[in-house]
Order: C-alpha cells, then sequence, then structure tokens
C-alpha cells in the first residue's frame, strides 16, 4: 500500500528518493491520522492506483496514460465509473488530523 504511484506503474524501477519521502508521508499520515492515506482490504496495483488519483487528483499525465485499467475505474474527467464519490486528499486531512485535534 505504501509504493508509490511511479513503482506500480513500471515494475522494473528502482526505488528511488522521491519513492521513499512517499513511503514516509504515507507513514506519517497514518501516525497523525490514526488510519492509513490508502485503504484497500485486498490491494492490487490497480486497487491502490485507484486510490492515489481519489485522493491526490491527476497525477504526471504520463502516469495516467500507462496506467492500462485505467477505464475500470475513472473516465477522462477523473470520476468514478461505479458512482462512488472521490475522497479528495483534504477531506482525509480535515476528518483524520485537523477535526480530532480541536
Amino acid at each position: 500500500m505504501l509504493r508509490s504511484p511511479e513503482i506500480l506503474l513500471d515494475q522494473a524501477l528502482q526505488v528511488s528518493f522521491p519513492a521513499e519521502i512517499w513511503s514516509l508521508a504515507c507513514a506519517v499520515f497514518s501516525i497523525m491520522g490514526q488510519q492509513p492515506l490508502l485503504h484497500s482490504w485486498f490491494p492490487s496495483n490497480d486497487s491502490i492506483l485507484q486510490e492515489h488519483f481519489d485522493a491526490l487528483g491527476y497525477l504526471p499525465k504520463e502516469w495516467w496514460v500507462s496506467w492500462a485499467n485505467r477505464s475500470q475505474y475513472f473516465d477522462d474527467q477523473l470520476r468514478s465509473v461505479n458512482g462512488v464519490p472521490r475522497h479528495p486528499l483534504e477531506d482525509g486531512l480535515e476528518l483524520s488530523i485537523q477535526e480530532p485535534r480541536t
């Protein structure tokens, strides 16, 4: 669940410093928010990528076009194809980190 999008999209890539920062940021969010940033019961590369795009919105275009199964989750305007509303990162920050501390 903590693998960065570029590692999920290209398994041949070696883990880079930015990918390590991604994993650290996910771990920090889990600690601070008392729940993980990404929630997937049976994580597959596609379900994790779906959560990345769901929380963060559009990521770099080359990642979007290289995700072969994106049409199973989103249309080209990043709307969910199954009608489930998106859960932007801002909502997660508010609910998991800001509200409990007020």
